[in-house]
């Protein structure tokens, strides 16, 4: 997977150099998609490790002036949200290689895919994107954010919920209607968001203050409240602490579904989908303490 991932960014125009290739290598993304979804195989597995190689080129592209000027973060995101709601013309071939990317990877993960799935992975996928354009209000504002909104952005931002829809084509399951839609699986994505959310910001934390980033909760606890780093990471575990205890109770909640949602056929599906949820938790973490991505966080 990492051997393919990096001959496609290069193809794609991602990198260029043999150090641009080095420094897309060195963080291991390969290993964070094989931690998220350990039971997919072949095309599906190198699916997820393109996506994963895609993920944080792209997100580090707005770390520079891009990121601070909302406007100029439109105009890249929304041809991208028009291109994966169906309007494929709004990514043509010249565009810049990570969007060229970018449409690559959603043909990819439609394909054997259901048209409720597809809608469900363009609003996933949607939501991801506009939350660029949020961050960058918020960095060009110059004001600590609301915590409350700050982790509505940031549970967008983080890409849980688009990774774990094209984690159903990687691993060869869907989650049908109208189990897809229940409340219980809603909540537990939200809450294995923010989990991922928490982590991320915990980990990242000596390099989100190196850089000035504003969005992270760590960082705004920080400049906001005043409390120091140590302190900011203590209250980000108990924040996960709560997430863990909130999110092993859905779990156990989610298999005493009514039959209205579609179980027990659909209960190999769910439990596949859980089995995603808690490795992407795991694996997150695992992956955060070992790349050198943050190193020295």
């Amino acid at each position: 997977m990492r051997r393919n991932s990096l001959r496609w960014a290069t193809a794609l125009g991602i990198v260029a150099t043999e150090d641009d290739v080095q420094r897309l290598d060195a963080p291991r993304f390969d290993r964070l998609a094989g931690y998220a979804h350990p039971d997919a195989r072949g095309l599906g597995a190198q699916l997820v490790s393109d996506w994963m190689f895609w993920f944080f080129p792209f997100d580090d592209w707005f770390d520079g002036p891009l990121g601070e000027n909302p406007a100029s973060v439109r105009d890249v995101v929304c041809p991208m949200i028009r291109f994966v709601y169906g309007e494929w013309a709004a990514l043509p071939a010249c565009a810049p290689p990570l969007l060229r990317a970018f449409a690559d990877l959603c043909g990819r993960s439609r394909m054997g895919m259901s048209a409720t799935w597809q809608n469900r992975f363009a609003e996933d996928t949607a939501k991801y994107l506009y939350s660029y354009i949020l961050e960058a209000i918020i960095r060009r504002s110059g004001q600590e954010p609301d915590m409350e909104h700050l982790l509505e952005v940031r549970r967008d931002a983080i890409g849980i919920r688009p990774s774990l829809a094209f984690g159903e084509t990687a691993e060869r399951h869907e989650v049908a209607f109208p189990l897809v839609l229940s409340e219980t699986l809603h909540e537990l994505r939200r809450v294995c968001a923010d989990i991922v959310v928490v982590q991320n910001d915990a980990y990242s934390l000596s390099k989100d203050l190196r850089q000035g980033e504003s969005s992270n909760q760590a960082v705004a606890l920080i400049r906001r409240d005043g409390m120091t780093a140590p302190e900011a990471i203590e209250h980000l575990e108990r924040s996960h602490d709560r997430l863990i205890e909130t999110f092993l109770r859905l779990e156990a909640t989610s298999t005493t579904l009514p039959p209205r949602y579609g179980l027990p056929e659909q209960a190999p599906h769910l439990a596949r989908h859980l089995s995603t949820l808690r490795s992407w938790i795991s694996g997150n973490d695992a992956w955060s303490r070992e790349t050198p991505r943050y190193a020295g966080a």
